[in-house]
């Protein structure tokens, strides 16, 4: 469940880069270039309903892993009373991925570079990152690959929580890679916003 929580999570590239390309075809573009605020702001301002609604959906999704999941002949999920680090962790993913989406999105110009773009990149993610096979069965050059990819370190984080009853301290690195990489791809997304409200 955290694997396909953590992709559903990144594919909200998506609807945040169609929503920067419809701003431009209907003209909200030039007008919140008129207002004396930062880029930060605006691109801030898009991270947060985004932060939410993935906050939302983990808790939707863990309730069903825990209730749901044993009425339908599935082994529930445990939670320990380390649960409380699924929110730093959930956070922390939930940055990342939009951030990226936020860099994916200041990048293309239709709906369908969007798509393409940010599904293609989804799915390689996932698939070296664990998320469609488990890292375990992989080669182990295959397991090697995995750990670059932020997916992977997302889905560690969740598995140190759930599996392995870790502590905060045992997940720091995690967060500390996802949140340094949110703030790289963050960054890059605000230079190519700046540098497209300046060419308009």
């Amino acid at each position: 469940m955290p694997a396909w929580l953590i992709f559903s999570m990144f594919f909200v590239v998506i609807p945040i880069s169609t929503t920067f390309i419809l701003e431009k075809q209907y003209g909200t573009f030039q007008r919140l270039r008129t207002m004396p605020v930062p880029g930060s702001y605006i691109l801030i301002g898009k991270l947060a309903p985004y932060l939410l609604i993935n906050l939302i959906q983990t808790l939707l999704m863990f309730l069903v892993g825990i209730y749901i999941l044993p009425l339908v002949g599935g082994q529930g999920i445990t939670l320990g009373s380390n649960a409380w680090l699924l929110l730093p962790m959930t956070f922390s993913v939930s940055v990342l991925a939009i951030s990226f989406a936020l860099f994916v999105a200041t990048l293309v110009k239709t709906t369908e570079q969007a798509s393409a773009t940010g599904g293609l990149s989804n799915i390689i993610f996932a698939a070296i990152g664990g998320i469609m096979v488990p890292t375990f069965v992989m080669p182990e050059m295959m397991q090697s690959f995995a750990r670059l990819s932020p997916m992977n370190w997302g889905l560690e984080g969740f598995l140190e929580i759930i599996l392995r009853e870790g502590s905060f301290t045992s997940i720091t690195p995690f967060i500390i890679k996802l949140l340094v990489f949110a703030i790289v791809f963050f960054s890059i997304a605000l230079i190519n916003y700046q540098r497209v409200n300046n060419q308009k």
